[in-house]
C-alpha cells in the first residue's frame, strides 16, 4: 500500500492528530534475532574515518541482551582502531559507542521501554581538542549522562569508515553474534560531519519528532536506510547507492510501524500471572515455555478506547492450547471464557465494540460467536497454555502493522476507510486498527489546545538562603508543593486561595499561617521565595511540583455550605476551601466530573493530613498522609452520602476551617488506580497510564508500616527512577538503595523494577496517583 493511499485511510478513519507530525516516516523494518537478521556492507573506498553521524530510531522488543546498532568490527579485529560499534549494551541495556577494550561513551539511561520509539544519534569527532567531546550520545534529542566518559586519541583513523565489512543489526567478528532484536526506522549516516540531534528531528510542543533528512550531505560513504523497498530493505534513498545487504530479512519484515504511527505489540513487560514464555518476530510471536496448566496471558501494549471498535488477527504456529480476545489486567478474569479460538483452525479475528461491551470473533473472516464483555476488558490478548507440560500454545497476532501471516503474503489488505492497517481479512465494517494514530485526541497533548506541562510540572532549584525567583514552570500555578532533596524538611504546600502566607505539610500536623518568608508570590512561569531555610536554604536542592487551578477562586454553593473554588476542569484539578457547619456535610468542588483523589486538611487548628479515595474496591477509603497506616473504610461519609460530579462530602467538626485538594482523573493526563505486588525483585508489575509519566506517588492500603514514596521525571531525568521523597517524612532523598527504590518511566506507563514493601510486596495491594508527560498517542520511549 502506498505512503498516500494510507495517509489517505488515516483521513477518512477519522484520527484527530494526523496533521501533528511535519513529516511522517513511512516505513520500518523488523530485525528477529532469532534469524539472524542484519544488513551488511563492505565501503569500496575509506571514508572519513576521523568524523561522522548515525541517526536511527529504534523500537525494542528483546531486553537484556547486547545488541549491535551499527558499526565495523571485521573478525581481523584486534584493538579499537579496527572495531567501533554503536549499540546497546548486554544485560544493563545501556546505550554504548564501543572500540575492542574500551566503552567509549556509556549512559547512565536504561532503555527498556518496548512500546514506543527511541531516536538515537551517534556522533564521532576525533578532530576535537578536548577529549570529552570526541563522541557523543542523544537519547530523543537530549545528550545522555554518562556513567564512563572516554576520549579517543585526538586525530585518529578508527574503524569506521574503513574499506572493512559493516553491519547494521549485529556484530561480525569471528562470527556474527550481538543481534539487535526490534524495529528500525530512517537509519541515516552522514560521513565526514558531526552533526546534532537537530539535523535529523525536532521538538515539537515537547515531543521530539522526526524530520526529513533526505536534503543532507551524506558523504562518500553516507547512506538513508528508508525501507520503502520491501524486496530490498538495503536499499539506500540517499543518493549515494550505498546500498546493504540483507541477511536474514525478508520482504515481510517491512513494517508500517513507524515513529509517527506506533503500533500495538504483544507487552513482555505485562505478563499476568508471570509465567515463562518467549517472544519473537518484534514481539508479535508468543510461545508458552512452562507447564503450568493455566499458563500465560499476554496483552496488547495499548488498551482499548472506550468507545469505538477495534480490530485484530491472530494464528497458532505450533502446539495446541492458545486463545485469542480481550482481557482485563487481571488473571482472574480469564477464566470467565472471555477467550475465543483455542479450537478453531485458521486466521482468528476478533472486533471489540467498546459502545456495546461486545466482543465479535471471525474465523477465515466469517463471524463465528459473539460475547459479552465488560468495560474493564480493554486489552486484546494472546492466551498460550499446555496440558501437564504437552501442546504448549505458540502463536503470531497481528494489530495492522503487516498483513503478512506465516510466510503466506496479504490476500486482502486494507483497502477501505476501516482506519489505517494492512490485514489479512478486510476488518469488520467501521473497525480500526490499534495504533497510536487511531487512538482519540486527547483533552490535554501536544496537538490539543492545552498541553501537559501546562497544568502539572515540576522544577528542580538550589536554595540561595536569600529571595529568589524560581521559574521554568511553564504557567503561573496555584499549588505549589516543595520539599528538600538533601534538606530534611517538612513537606510544604501553598495554594492560591489560602495565599503564600499560609502552608499545610502532609509530613506534619502543624499548621502555618502568616509567613512571610517561604513562598512570597505565584508569578506567571513559577513562584518567588523569602528565606525560609525549608524552601531556600542555601547551597540546598529542593524539588517543586506545581498544578495548575484557575485563579484565586470563586464562590461555590453546589454543596450544603458554601465554598470557595478554583478548579482547572480541563485538567480535573480543584483547590476548595470551606468552614464546615456539621459533623457530615456537603461540599462543591467545581469539577464537573467525580474525583478519584481528596487531600484534606484542617488549617485553623493543628491535624492530620488525610487522603480520601474511591479506587480500590469501590468504596471510599482513607489515609492519614503524616502516618504509615494502612487504609480506613469511609464510604459511610464520603462515597455513599454525595461524590458526585459537583460535590464530594467530608465528615468534619463544625466551625473548622478546611483546605481540599480534589483531583479527578483525565484520560492521557491523570490517573488513579491500583496494582497488586508480585515480589520480584527486577520484574516488577506493570501499570498502564495511557500516558508517559511525571510524577508518581504510590501507598500500600492494606497493610500498615509503609511509606509514599514520590518520583518524578526530572529526579534524575531518566530511568532507572530511584530517588523517592516519602510524603509523610520529612528525609531527604532514599539515594541509599538505588536499585532496591526504582521505577521505569515507560511511553504508556509504569515498570516497578525492585522489591520493597514501598510499592511491590508479593500479594500487597498499592495505589497510586500518577500525573503526564504527553499522552501515549504522542509519546516517544522513555
Amino acid at each position: 500500500m502506498s505512503s498516500s493511499s494510507r495517509k489517505m485511510l488515516q483521513a477518512a478513519a477519522g484520527n484527530a492528530g494526523g496533521d501533528f507530525y511535519p513529516y511522517t516516516v513511512d516505513y520500518s523494518a523488523r530485525f528477529n534475532d532469532n534469524d539472524s537478521a542484519q544488513l551488511g556492507r563492505t565501503p569500496s573506498s575509506a571514508g572519513n574515518r576521523k568524523t561522522w553521524t548515525y541517526s536511527v530510531w529504534i523500537k525494542r522488543s528483546t531486553l537484556g541482551t547486547r545488541q549491535i546498532l551499527f558499526g565495523s568490527c571485521p573478525n581481523t579485529a584486534s584493538n579499537d582502531l579496527t572495531w567501533l560499534t554503536c549499540g546497546i549494551d548486554e544485560t544493563t541495556d545501556v546505550v554504548r559507542i564501543a572500540g575492542w577494550n574500551t566503552s567509549w561513551k556509556r549512559t547512565n539511561a536504561v532503555l527498556r521501554d518496548t512500546s514506543s520509539w527511541y531516536h538515537l544519534v551517534f556522533v564521532w569527532d576525533t578532530t576535537q581538542a578536548t577529549g570529552s567531546d570526541r563522541s557523543a550520545i542523544y537519547i530523543n534529542g537530549i545528550e545522555a549522562t554518562y556513567q564512563n566518559n572516554n576520549s579517543p586519541s585526538l586525530n585518529t583513523d578508527y574503524a569506521v569508515n574503513d574499506t572493512k565489512y559493516h553491519t547494521i543489526g549485529s556484530r561480525q567478528t569471528w562470527s556474527a553474534d550481538s543481534y539487535f532484536d526490534g524495529y528500525m526506522a530512517q537509519a541515516c549516516f552522514v560521513d565526514g560531519q558531526a552533526l546534532d540531534p537537530t539535523s535529523f528531528g525536532e521538538f515539537k510542543n515537547g515531543v521530539w519528532v522526526p524530520k526529513d533528512v533526505s536534503g543532507l550531505t551524506f558523504g562518500t560513504n553516507g547512506f538513508l536506510l528508508d525501507f520503502s523497498n520491501s524486496a530490498a530493505l538495503g536499499t539506500d534513498s540517499s543518493g549515494n547507492s550505498n546500498n546493504w545487504t540483507p541477511s536474514g530479512l525478508t520482504s515481510s519484515d517491512q513494517m508500517i510501524d513507524t515513529p509517527t504511527s506506533n503500533w500495538a505489540t504483544l507487552n513482555p513487560l505485562q505478563r499476568i500471572r508471570n509465567q515463562p514464555v518467549t517472544y519473537a518476530e518484534g514481539n508479535l510471536y508468543v510461545q508458552y515455555d512452562g507447564s503450568d496448566n493455566a499458563g500465560e496471558v499476554v496483552l496488547s501494549t495499548i488498551r482499548l478506547p472506550d468507545t469505538g471498535k477495534w480490530y485484530f488477527e491472530g494464528i497458532k504456529t505450533g502446539g495446541t492450547y492458545y486463545s485469542f480476545g480481550v482481557n482485563t489486567e487481571i488473571y482472574s478474569d480469564t477464566k470467565d471464557a472471555i477467550t475465543w479460538g483455542n479450537t478453531a483452525t485458521g486466521r482468528v479475528g476478533v472486533m471489540v465494540d467498546c459502545d456495546t461491551n461486545t466482543m465479535y470473533g471471525y474465523v477465515n473472516g466469517t463471524l463465528t460467536t459473539t460475547t459479552s464483555i465488560t468495560s474493564e476488558h480493554r486489552y486484546f490478548k494472546a492466551h498460550v497454555w499446555s496440558l501437564n507440560g504437552s501442546g504448549r500454545g505458540q502463536v503470531v497476532v497481528n494489530f495492522g502493522q503487516n498483513g503478512t501471516f506465516n510466510g503466506t503474503t496479504t490476500a486482502q489488505g486494507n483497502t477501505d476507510a476501516n482506519g489505517l492497517g494492512d490485514f489479512y481479512y478486510a476488518p469488520p465494517s467501521g473497525a480500526l486498527a490499534l495504533c497510536t494514530a487511531n487512538l482519540p485526541e486527547p483533552t490535554i497533548g501536544p496537538n490539543s489546545d492545552t498541553t501537559s506541562d501546562e497544568n502539572f510540572n515540576t522544577v528542580l532549584y538550589t536554595g540561595n538562603g536569600s529571595t529568589q525567583s524560581i521559574t521554568g514552570v511553564g504557567f503561573q500555578p496555584d499549588l505549589i508543593w516543595v520539599k528538600g532533596r538533601d534538606y530534611a524538611s517538612n513537606h510544604w504546600l501553598t495554594d492560591v486561595i489560602r495565599g503564600t502566607g499560609s502552608i499545610i505539610s502532609t509530613s506534619t500536623s502543624t499548621i502555618y499561617s502568616g509567613l512571610t518568608n517561604a513562598v512570597t508570590s505565584f508569578d506567571s512561569d513559577g513562584f518567588s521565595l523569602g528565606n525560609d531555610g525549608a524552601h531556600n536554604a542555601s547551597g540546598y536542592n529542593f524539588v517543586g511540583w506545581t498544578w495548575k487551578g484557575n485563579g484565586s477562586g470563586v464562590t461555590n454553593n453546589d454543596g450544603a455550605i458554601t465554598s470557595t473554588v478554583s478548579a482547572n476542569t480541563d485538567a480535573g484539578i480543584s483547590i476548595v476551601t470551606f468552614t464546615s457547619t456539621s459533623s457530615i456535610t456537603t461540599v462543591g468542588h467545581g469539577l464537573g466530573i467525580t474525583p478519584s483523589i481528596v487531600i484534606t486538611k484542617r488549617t485553623n487548628i493543628a491535624g492530620t493530613p488525610y487522603m480520601y479515595f474511591n479506587i480500590v474496591d469501590g468504596s471510599a477509603d482513607y489515609i492519614a498522609l503524616d502516618s504509615t497506616n494502612a487504609k480506613t473504610d469511609y464510604s459511610s461519609s464520603w462515597s455513599d452520602v454525595a461524590t458526585s460530579s459537583t460535590l464530594f462530602s467530608i465528615s468534619s467538626t463544625a466551625g473548622n476551617d478546611y483546605i481540599e485538594y480534589a483531583f479527578a482523573e483525565v484520560d492521557g493526563f491523570s490517573k488513579f488506580g491500583k496494582y497488586t505486588g508480585n515480589g520480584s525483585s527486577t520484574d516488577g508489575p506493570f501499570i498502564y497510564t495511557g500516558f508517559r509519566p511525571s510524577f508518581v506517588m504510590i501507598k500500600r492500603t492494606d497493610s500498615a508500616g509503609n511509606y509514599w514514596p514520590m518520583h518524578d521525571s526530572k529526579r534524575p531525568g531518566y530511568n532507572l527512577t530511584p530517588y523517592p521523597l516519602y510524603a509523610n517524612s520529612t528525609a531527604t532523598e532514599d539515594t541509599s538503595h538505588p536499585t532496591a527504590r526504582g521505577l521505569d518511566f515507560l511511553s504508556n506507563g509504569i515498570k516497578v523494577r525492585a522489591i520493597t514493601s514501598d510499592f511491590n510486596l508479593s500479594g500487597a495491594t498499592y495505589i497510586y496517583m500518577a500525573f503526564a508527560e504527553n499522552p501515549f498517542k504522542y509519546s516517544n520511549a522513555r
